[in-house]
C-alpha cells in the first residue's frame, strides 16, 4: 500500500513542480517592462528597430484628422528632428538601446522639473 501511494505520489510531485517551474520561466520572459511595450508599438513590422516611417505614422495616428495639411507637415518635420534624438548612431533605425537612452533622458529632464517647481 505505502508503495503504491510512493508510485503514484513521486510522479504527481515531478510534474507539479516541473509544471512550477516551466510557468515561473514563462512570466519571466513573458514580463515586458513599460519601454519594450511602447517600443513594440512603433515597430510595427516587429523587426527589432523602428524606421522614419513607423515613428511618423505613430506619432500622427491621432493627429491626423485634425491638421490642416500645412499643419501635418510642420508636425512631420518636427517628428523627424524629434527621431534623430533617438537615433543616435544615424544609421536611419532607432534600436531598443537607443529607445531606453532616449526615454531615460526624457524621464531625467521631467524629473528635474517636478523637482524644480517643488
Amino acid at each position: 500500500m505505502k508503495s503504491t501511494i510512493l508510485n503514484l505520489g513521486l510522479p504527481i510531485l515531478f510534474f507539479f513542480a516541473f509544471a512550477t517551474t516551466m510557468q515561473s520561466q514563462q512570466n519571466g520572459k513573458g514580463k515586458k517592462s513599460k519601454i519594450q511595450k511602447e517600443f513594440l508599438s512603433f515597430d510595427q513590422d516587429e523587426d527589432g528597430v523602428i524606421t522614419l516611417e513607423e515613428f511618423k505614422e505613430k506619432r500622427v495616428k491621432k493627429r491626423r484628422d485634425k491638421l490642416s495639411e500645412s499643419e501635418l507637415q510642420e508636425f512631420y518635420t518636427r517628428v523627424e528632428k524629434n527621431f534623430t534624438l533617438y537615433d543616435k548612431d544615424e544609421d536611419g533605425l532607432i534600436t531598443m538601446e537607443e529607445f531606453k537612452k532616449r526615454k531615460a533622458k526624457i524621464e531625467e529632464k521631467e524629473k528635474k522639473k517636478k523637482e524644480a517647481k517643488q
